[in-house]
């Protein structure tokens, strides 16, 4: 896909915001009009309003910490920062410690192979 340039875009703003249909725009300056409303539709995300704080925010260098220390449930956690003043619900605390959890990569057994005979009880 082809950047259209800055100076083009500009161009597509300046002649739409005056009042020129979308499709004489794009023959105007010779791209298409997918193109055009492409560079209106990416013009409109950058002005958009900047993401709010989750509740969890103030809370997540906590979560990370217990989350370190010992593999906790999300219920858990949630009850815990609860008596800590937090208000929101599970579901925010669930999805938060899913992120987490999904980056470790717990190893709950690691195997070894051993010479036949070598491995066995002593009774």
């Amino acid at each position: 896909m082809e950047r259209i340039p800055q100076e083009i875009r500009i161009l597509i703003r300046h002649y739409v915001e005056q009042g020129e249909t979308k499709s004489d725009v794009a023959r105007c300056i010779g791209v298409s009009r997918q193109s055009v409303y492409n560079c209106l539709q990416h013009h409109s995300n950058e002005h958009a309003a900047p993401r709010r704080a989750s509740k969890p925010d103030e809370y997540k260098s906590y979560l990370l910490k217990r989350l370190e220390e010992f593999d906790i449930p999300a219920t858990k956690l949630h009850r815990e920062i609860c008596e800590r003043g937090f208000e929101g619900k599970i579901t925010i605390v669930r999805d938060f410690v899913r992120s987490v959890k999904g980056e470790k990569r717990w190893k709950l057994t690691e195997r070894f192979e051993t010479e036949p005979g070598r491995q066995g009880w002593k009774w």
